[in-house]
């Protein structure tokens, strides 16, 4: 008998302990649904494949950030600025124009051993030339409206040529545009320059015609028409009246030549398309009537 009360005994504990533990259980299951449990603790994955900057490689951004341009964001060239940028070093050599306004910058050391800084970013390439004259339009005063378009771009021994011609009416002007070298590893720039003229007004309808022009020429000099150059029409600008007019450009050559080529003696004579004046000399010495 006693026996067997002490078996209850123990039958009745292990009940109560077990319907203690369902208990925990039930009170611990609602604590881990909904994923609560993941806020408690902050997982730290290092090799996380999802990680968005893990494949960028930290040199190769540097890198990326030095070769593009550092633009001076909302700013303009100024004088402050230019001096305040060579406040360790020389000023540029400046030239000016006979009306005070600045035409050429230039480095006050060679192009391998600068003294002076001129550019405040590097240029690489005809984007980087066309932001620096960009950032140059009040300190050259230049026409922010400007149109200049890309005459050639040529690698010599004081770095990179760019030649920018100004463009008026999709006409050409030849003699006007900007320039600004710079050298071909480093970016560095040693020089722009500008030529270039504001607030034109010019004619760029013919007056005179490509026949009226060739009949001038014929008339003026001795020379037959080349053949082998087509003609065409743009716009010049003759320094010594200061001017800028619409003119005709034609070949011509003398009949017979000095050199054993009849292309030797070719050469290009420019009519006003405006007043059908002889605007360029250089045809004189292929003999004049």
């Amino acid at each position: 008998m006693k026996f067997f009360k002490k078996t209850i005994s123990l039958l009745l504990t292990l009940a109560i302990a077990l319907s203690l533990v369902a208990g925990c259980n039930n009170t611990l299951s609602p604590a881990l649904s909904d994923g609560e449990l993941e806020n408690l603790v902050t997982p730290d994955f290092p090799d996380d494949p999802t990680d968005p900057d893990e494949d960028k490689d930290p040199d190769e951004e540097e890198g990326e950030e030095d070769e593009a341009p550092i633009m001076i964001v909302g700013q303009q060239m100024t004088m402050e600025l230019l001096q305040e940028l060579n406040a360790n070093g020389s000023m540029p050599k400046i030239t000016y124009n006979d009306d005070g306004t600045i035409n050429r910058i230039e480095n006050s050391g060679r192009l391998d051993e600068p003294k002076s800084v001129i550019s405040p970013f590097p240029v690489f390439t005809i984007e980087d030339a066309l932001s620096l004259i960009d950032f140059y339009t009040d300190f050259l005063d230049i026409d922010e409206n400007i149109d200049l378009r890309i005459d050639f771009r040529d690698l010599h021994s004081n770095g990179i040529l760019y030649r920018f011609r100004q463009y008026f009416n999709d006409l050409g002007i030849v003699g006007l545009g900007m320039t600004v070298v710079a050298d071909n590893v480093t970016g560095y720039v040693s020089i722009i320059g500008s030529f270039c003229f504001k607030n034109l007004d010019i004619e760029t309808t013919p007056q005179i015609s490509l026949e009226e022009a060739k009949q001038i020429i014929l008339y003026n000099y001795n020379v037959i028409l080349s053949e082998n150059e087509e003609p065409d029409l743009y716009l010049y600008y003759d320094r010594n009246t200061d001017t800028v007019e619409l003119v005709w450009e034609i070949y011509a050559n003398t009949e017979f030549a000095y050199y054993g080529s009849e292309y030797d003696n070719v050469r290009c004579v420019q009519i006003s398309a405006i007043t059908g004046r002889i605007v360029s000399g250089e045809a004189a010495w292929i003999g004049g009537h």
